[in-house]
């Protein structure tokens, strides 16, 4: 059985549920998938990073079909410090990796999720160990052409980036939307650059009914939207296209915004100040069936993130059958087509809130059947797991061939 020993960025219960959903689906594919990931704990806090961690193993079907074994350590982090933690958590993993490995023996292949630091961990397994690896990007960061997105790659995170990129066997994007800025950091990559979706468990984000009934005279059009409440998912800009809408007389609108964050007060305070206290609400953190119960409750989604690289929630929405609007700024206009939703340049509230009209005043025009059929065949879990285990075969063949 083929042995993929994945290595994520970050990891639950800290972010990162996509990462356990893909290694859970290559394990359903027949893979045997080991899962190494740390744990943050703060310099602070010596009895926590002293706890033993945690592991799991679990077969899918009959042992011998697929299996899946979780090992979570902790590390120690020193807060706001970014460039310090990276050397933490790389040393960290690294040791982790050498003695999962002593152990349990050498793996066929190493999928790393992010490049920052997962992926340069891969790089330096390789470079010791000759382990060929996937590293897929997930991060926001490589959009293309965004200032907001450029900003966050510092200039000692490029010979490191570099590295991580141009050693690995193939590089996965999760939107075309993040190559040309990989590409231009890492020129050497760009023959094994490739694009596969972020898979969507679309037996669980189903809709409520299957069909939409019109809404009643009088009543509200719903709009959801969700994200960790940073500057860059846009909220601010959300927020001024609902005053807008408001003021225009399009009032037959109102707005559930889900999530927390470092932004959430002064997007309260904001909300206050626009009047909008009675058309938006804010529920704080969401647990994956809050979320679904949301999704469910909705009419159409709305998300405007300055950048995105992939936008996990408008698959899971548009699973659930909603019409989306979405940012042209990374993924989304690769996947939204005019079956599915709207696409809007960030940071413009006055062209956000003309498409939040004309897909309310349209609602019962979308199909949520057509719009969860498209989800099902772009971002299905079989469809994404299927894609991936011909890619590890085929490396793994090629690895056998030249032996």
């Amino acid at each position: 059985m083929t042995h993929v020993l994945v290595l994520p960025s970050w990891y639950p219960p800290h972010g990162g549920s996509f990462f356990r959903e893909h290694s859970q689906a290559m394990a359903r594919s027949g893979f045997h998938v080991s899962v190494l990931a740390l744990d943050p704990v703060g310099a602070g806090s010596p009895a926590g990073y002293l706890r033993p961690g945690k592991e799991s193993d679990t077969w899918y079907g009959n042992p011998g079909q697929g299996r899946i074994r979780e090992v979570l350590r902790p590390y120690r982090t020193i807060p706001l410090l970014e460039r310090p933690n990276a050397g933490l958590w790389l040393r960290r993993m690294l040791s982790l990796a050498k003695q999962f490995i002593a152990t349990h023996g050498t793996p066929d292949i190493i999928q790393a999720h992010s490049a920052l630091w997962a992926g340069l961990a891969a790089a330096r397994l390789k470079e010791g160990l000759g382990i060929p690896y996937v590293l897929t990007e997930h991060r926001g960061r490589f959009v293309s052409g965004n200032p907001h997105a450029r900003a966050q790659i510092r200039p000692w995170h490029r010979p490191l980036l570099r590295e991580a990129f141009e050693m690995a066997e193939r590089v996965v994007t999760v939107s075309d939307a993040l190559q040309d800025t990989i590409g231009t950091i890492a020129p050497a990559c760009k023959p094994v650059m490739t694009t596969l979706y972020n898979m969507v468990d679309t037996a669980y984000f189903t809709p409520a009914a299957p069909s939409r009934e019109p809404i009643p005279p009088g009543q509200a059009c719903h709009f959801f939207s969700l994200a960790h409440l940073e500057t860059h998912k846009g909220m601010d800009t959300l927020l001024e296209a609902m005053a807008m809408l408001c003021k225009g007389g399009a009032d037959r609108v109102r707005l559930t915004i889900g999530g927390d964050g470092p932004e959430r007060r002064r997007l309260q305070a904001m909300c206050a100040r626009l009047q909008l206290d009675e058309k938006v609400r804010f529920t704080g953190h969401l647990t994956r069936e809050q979320v679904r119960a949301h999704l469910r409750e909705a009419d159409a989604f709305v998300l405007a993130s300055r950048f995105e690289a992939f936008g996990l929630v408008y698959a899971e929405a548009m699973s659930c059958g909603l019409p989306v609007i979405a940012s042209r700024a990374g993924g989304a206009p690769g996947f939204v087509t005019r079956e599915t939703g709207l696409i809007c340049p960030p940071d413009r509230p006055g062209e956000l809130a003309g498409a939040m009209k004309s897909l309310a005043d349209q609602i019962t025009g979308y199909r949520p059947d057509v719009i969860r059929k498209h989800a099902i065949r772009l971002f299905g879990q079989e469809t994404i797991a299927s894609r991936y285990a011909a890619l590890y075969r085929n490396l793994v063949q090629k690895r056998i061939n030249h032996a």
